[in-house]
């Protein structure tokens, strides 16, 4: 017959702490050595600091315009909703405020509105945001895109 083994695991308080200790040392040790290696690793090229410099300032660029282009400009409100008025067009058409905030530099097709018998109707545009105008480019329709230049009315 083979007899189990006791093994026993039973320390005092004092190898407690000491093993404990010894444990939180080796630990903070290896968080140390990981920050080194970090630190070595994160040192950039020059071409690659380049891009991100250029892609940071393209951003900054970006929000500027776009709180340049929208300053100033006239608030409808219709239905509870915000909206910036589009003139240029046939009739009165109208644009939200949300649309116009979070716009991107590539065309996209937004819904813009326009007051009717029965409330506010929609029409599916493709809209571009230029950044070097001011004004919207708006084709009303979406297959033979023909972008006619439209301004926002002013305060």
């Amino acid at each position: 017959m083979i007899e189990t083994i006791k093994i026993e695991n039973d320390y005092s308080p004092e190898e407690k702490k000491m093993i404990l200790k010894k444990l939180s040392q080796e630990r903070l040790e290896r968080q140390r050595q990981k920050e080194l290696q970090t630190m070595r690793g994160s040192k950039y090229d020059p071409e690659k600091k380049q891009k991100i410099l250029e892609e940071l300032d393209a951003k900054r660029r970006k929000k500027q315009k776009k709180r340049y282009k929208f300053k100033n400009k006239k608030i409808h409100t219709l239905e509870n909703r915000d909206f910036y008025k589009l003139l240029g067009l046939g009739r009165d058409y109208y644009i939200k405020v949300e649309d116009c905030a979070n716009y991107s530099d590539h065309a996209e097709v937004l819904t813009i509105y326009h007051r009717g018998f029965d409330g506010l109707k929609k029409d599916y545009v493709l809209v571009e945001f230029r950044s070097d105008s001011d004004k919207i480019f708006i084709s009303e329709d979406t297959l033979r895109i023909y972008f006619k230049p439209v301004s926002i009315e002013d305060n």
